[in-house]
């Protein structure tokens, strides 16, 4: 089923019923303006080492999306960096060989001043490669819970386009500082506001998907549990995607401080919200499934609305 509005589209499927190569031709109107860029770059999430399934980018439902891809006849490639702290490999444990991998670690990359603590003087180190217009993006991951940001789907994995060491998505360097007190607060504000500094950085289309076949409840999105949801959400507009996928995993969108500031963003999605509403509804899904809620949720959904609060301000 699929909601198109105004040139966004987001359709939802039930892999169940078909492959995702098969649910990727039949909406193959999301690549229809590929043929203008010279080369694919593939973003997914690398998991962890040994942590439960759900938290990673499945090595089947990428290998579907790569042998769809070459119907293009463009060169494409997985973007990762390889040298984060997980000992998970793309060429060796996702089978590519390394010359279809894009190490952003290796990679000349620009700097984008970060809203951080205490106005520390950190960046945002983007990879030219991702910048690059020329570039066509897509992203491949499961919908989780986020342990900091309540959700993680289709905007948050932009954070894999920073080089790891340089990322500062928090608002300071040194993340064993984390804590739980105010300083956690603090960098979970700038962490949303961060998201959206990132992602209107990126340029050109991206067609994002979420596979929900093995995604993450709980204390996501690392240490959650996996759910097997008969689902897989496909749009060329990522705030959108990310509030459906939500809606249906039981959140309030317009609670989630970096879904908000997009749907505020442009006056074409404020004015679709209720056609959204509508799309979730004939869909037959249930708005609250049983998908359990990150621990800190309380605390997460305050820091959330303080920087909705803080926006509103803004835009006053």
């Amino acid at each position: 089923m699929d909601f198109t509005k105004d040139g966004v589209k987001v359709v939802v499927e039930k892999p169940s019923e078909q492959p995702l190569k098969e649910i990727l031709f039949k909406n193959r109107w999301f690549f229809r303006n590929i043929d203008r860029y010279d080369k694919i770059l593939i973003k997914i999430n690398i998991p962890y080492w040994k942590t439960p399934p759900g938290s990673a980018t499945k090595k089947e439902t990428l290998w579907e999306l790569w042998d769809f891809c070459k119907r293009f006849n463009l060169p494409q490639f997985i973007v990762e960096s390889r040298y984060s702290w997980t000992p998970i490999k793309v060429d060796e444990d996702y089978q590519f060989r390394k010359e279809y991998v894009i190490d952003l670690f290796e990679k000349p990359s620009i700097a984008i001043k970060a809203f951080t603590i205490n106005n520390n003087k950190l960046s945002l180190h983007l990879s030219k490669e991702v910048l690059n217009p020329k570039n066509f993006i897509i992203t491949l991951g499961p919908p989780k819970t986020h342990e900091y940001v309540i959700y993680t789907g289709a905007l948050k994995t932009a954070m894999g386009f920073l080089k790891w060491k340089k990322r500062h998505m928090h608002g300071f360097s040194n993340l064993s500082t984390f804590g739980s007190g105010e300083l956690w607060y603090k960098s979970v504000k700038c962490l949303h506001k961060n998201l959206i500094k990132l992602n209107d950085e990126i340029p050109g289309e991206r067609v994002s998907i979420l596979d929900g076949t093995s995604c993450m409840e709980g204390n996501g999105p690392v240490f959650g549990n996996e759910v097997h949801w008969n689902m897989i959400a496909i749009s060329n507009d990522a705030p959108s995607l990310d509030y459906v996928v939500s809606s249906l995993m039981g959140f309030d969108p317009t609670s989630i401080a970096y879904i908000w500031w997009f749907m505020q963003d442009d006056e074409y999605r404020i004015k679709n919200l209720p056609y959204l509403d509508s799309f979730l509804f004939k869909l037959g899904l249930q708005f609250n499934p049983s998908f359990e809620r990150p621990p800190n949720y309380e605390k997460e959904l305050s820091a959330s609305l303080e920087v909705i609060k803080e926006f509103k301000e803004l835009i006053i």
